[in-house]
C-alpha cells in the first residue's frame, strides 16, 4: 500500500508539473512585474514609518490565488506539483496555471455576473442568467478585451439565447433606470442611483446626472426576434414637482463629454462613452473590482462601487486603470499585476493600515464550499474531473451556500463571520460528506494508503491549510487505533479552525 501511495504521489507531481505556463523570463513577466513594482512605490509613499510585512511562504500566496482565482484551495496534486520547482517559480508558475484553465473563466464568469446581472434568475422566457454566465465565461476563457464584453451588453441586440449579452438589457427588465443605475455601479463604480428622485443632498451628483444617463436606454423592444432599439423617449416617473406636459429627458453624459460620440444609437453611443479611454472611471472602477476579489479590500473606503469614496491608498488605481487600458483592457493583465504585488505576496495581518500587509478577511461562502469539495479528492477537481464530482462540487455548492448565506450581489463588501455560520459549518450536511472516509474519498485513502499517522496527519493539514503542521501539533495529535475514524475526527477539526475559514 505504501509503494501505491507513493506512486500516487509521483504521478500527481508529472500530471501537474506539465502544465504550460509564461516562462518567468518573458517581456510579459518582466512588464507585469515592472508595474507591480510601481504599485509597490505607491504604497511605501503611504507606509511611512510602518515596515511592511515579510513575504509569505510560496504555498500560503498559492493558497491565496486559488481562493480567489478559482474559489478553492490548492489541491494535494497541485501542492506536490509546485514543490518540484525551483521556490522562486513556484507562485509564478501557479498564477499562469490558475489564468489558462477554465476554473478561473468559470469562477470569475460568476462574480462579475454578479456584479451585471445580480443573482435574480428573473423570468425564463425573458432572462437567462445561466446562459448570460456561460457565454461571460466562454468570453473570459477566449481572453476577450474587457472593452468589448462591455459594449456587447450594452447595445447588443438580438434573441438573449443566440446573443446572450442582451441578457443584460432582458435582466433588467430593459427599464431605463434600473439600467442605469446598474451601468453606473457596475461599469463605473459610482452610486449615479442616489440622485434617482432628486439631487443628492451630500455628493455633487444631481437629478439631471441620473435621469439623463437613463435616456440612453429608452425605447427598447421586446420582439421576436430579440432586443431591439425603438424612438420612445425618455419621461421619467416620479420625478418630483414634474409638470404633465414637461418634455422627455434627453440623453446625456454626467462627465467626460468629449469621449460620447455623436453617431450611432442611443446604446450604442452610450457603450462608446462608457468604455473610452477618455472615461478614466471605467478602467478604475473594474481595477478596483479585480484589486478586491484578489486581496479581499477595497482600495476605495466605500467599496467596489464607490471609486469617488476616499482612497485607501492614492496612487495605485490610477497606475492599476493606466496599465489596463494601455494593454488593450485585458483582464487578465490586471490579474497579473496585482497577484505581483507586494501586499499580495506579503504575510497576513488583520489590523495593518495602507496594506502594508495581507488583510485577513472571511472567506465568501462559495470559497468555503469550493474548499470542502476539493479536500475530499487527493486530485484536483477541475473540468477534466469525473462528471459526477463535477455534479457533486454543483450540487455541494448550491447546498452549502443557501445554509450558509449568500452575499450575493454585494458579497465584496467586508464581513465577519457569524456564528449561524460556523454553526453550519460545525453541524452541517455538505462538511459531514465532505470529511467521510470511504474507499472513494481523500480521507479514506490517506487512512487506508498512509504509512504512519505522522504522514497521515501531515496530509490532512495540506488538505485543509495548504501548510504542514508544526512541531508542537504533530505531537499532539493522534489518529487513535480506527484511523478512518481519526481521520474524521481530524479533518472536522480542520475544516471548523478560524485558518481554514480565511483568507490570512
Amino acid at each position: 500500500m505504501v509503494t501505491c501511495f507513493r506512486s500516487y504521489v509521483l504521478a500527481a507531481l508529472v500530471l501537474a508539473a506539465s502544465t504550460t505556463v509564461a516562462p518567468a523570463g518573458t517581456q510579459q513577466a518582466r512588464d507585469d512585474a515592472r508595474v507591480a513594482a510601481e504599485v509597490d512605490q505607491a504604497l511605501a509613499r503611504a507606509w511611512g514609518s510602518p515596515v511592511p510585512s515579510a513575504l509569505a511562504d510560496p504555498l500560503l500566496v498559492a493558497r491565496r490565488l486559488s481562493l480567489a482565482l478559482a474559489g478553492t484551495v490548492p489541491s494535494l496534486e497541485e501542492q506536490r506539483a509546485l514543490e518540484a520547482l525551483p521556490e522562486t517559480e513556484r507562485i509564478d508558475h501557479h498564477l499562469e496555471a490558475l489564468l489558462a484553465s477554465r476554473r478561473f473563466a468559470d469562477y470569475w464568469a460568476d462574480r462579475l455576473a454578479r456584479a451585471f446581472v445580480g443573482v435574480d434568475d428573473g423570468p425564463f422566457l425573458a432572462f437567462r442568467r445561466r446562459r448570460f454566465v456561460y457565454w461571460l465565461s466562454d468570453e473570459l476563457a477566449k481572453g476577450t478585451r474587457y472593452d468589448d464584453i462591455v459594449r456587447r451588453m450594452v447595445a447588443g441586440v438580438g434573441l438573449w439565447t443566440d446573443k446572450p449579452g442582451t441578457n443584460f438589457i432582458t435582466a433588467h427588465d430593459r427599464d431605463p433606470v434600473k439600467l442605469a443605475a446598474r451601468s453606473a455601479r457596475a461599469f463605473l463604480g459610482m452610486r449615479l442611483d442616489c440622485a434617482q428622485c432628486h439631487d443628492h443632498p451630500f455628493s455633487h451628483w444631481k437629478q439631471a446626472d441620473f435621469e439623463g444617463l437613463a435616456a440612453f436606454y429608452a425605447g427598447i423592444q421586446q420582439t421576436m426576434t430579440g432586443i431591439e432599439d425603438g424612438n420612445e423617449p425618455f419621461r421619467p416617473d416620479g420625478r418630483m414637482m414634474m409638470p404633465p406636459d414637461a418634455p422627455p429627458v434627453a440623453p446625456r453624459v454626467p462627465f467626460a463629454n468629449d469621449a460620447l460620440p455623436g453617431e450611432g444609437t442611443q446604446r450604442e453611443r452610450l457603450a462608446d462613452w462608457l468604455t473610452s479611454p477618455d472615461n478614466p472611471a471605467f478602467a478604475k472602477a473594474i481595477a478596483n473590482r479585480v484589486w478586491t476579489l484578489l486581496v479581499g479590500r477595497s482600495l476605495t473606503e466605500g467599496g467596489v462601487d464607490d471609486i469617488e469614496s476616499k482612497e485607501r491608498v492614492p496612487g495605485v488605481l490610477d497606475i492599476l486603470a493606466a496599465d489596463f487600458v494601455k494593454h488593450d483592457y485585458d483582464l487578465r493583465r490586471l490579474v497579473r499585476v496585482v497577484a505581483k504585488s507586494h501586499v499580495f505576496r506579503a504575510a497576513a495581518n488583520s489590523s495593518a493600515d495602507h496594506f502594508t500587509a495581507f488583510p485577513m478577511v472571511a472567506l465568501r461562502a462559495e470559497q468555503i464550499a469550493g474548499a470542502l469539495v476539493q479536500l475530499s479528492s487527493l486530485h484536483t477537481v477541475d473540468a477534466d474531473s469525473h462528471i459526477l464530482f463535477r455534479l457533486m462540487r454543483v450540487g455541494n455548492e448550491k447546498s452549502f451556500v443557501e445554509r450558509y448565506g449568500d452575499g450575493g450581489e454585494h458579497e465584496l463588501a467586508e464581513a465577519r463571520g457569524t456564528m449561524m455560520q460556523r454553526l453550519v459549518v460545525m453541524n452541517g450536511r455538505v462538511v459531514r460528506e465532505r470529511i467521510e472516509a470511504n474507499i472513494f474519498s481523500a480521507a479514506g485513502r490517506i487512512a487506508a494508503l498512509a504509512p504512519d499517522d505522522a504522514t497521515a496527519i501531515r496530509i490532512a493539514f495540506r488538505l485543509c491549510l495548504t501548510r504542514d503542521p508544526t512541531d508542537d501539533e504533530l505531537a499532539l495529535l493522534s489518529l487513535g487505533k480506527d484511523r478512518a475514524r481519526g481521520m474524521e475526527d481530524l479533518l472536522w477539526a480542520l475544516v471548523n479552525t478560524t485558518e481554514f475559514s480565511w483568507s490570512h
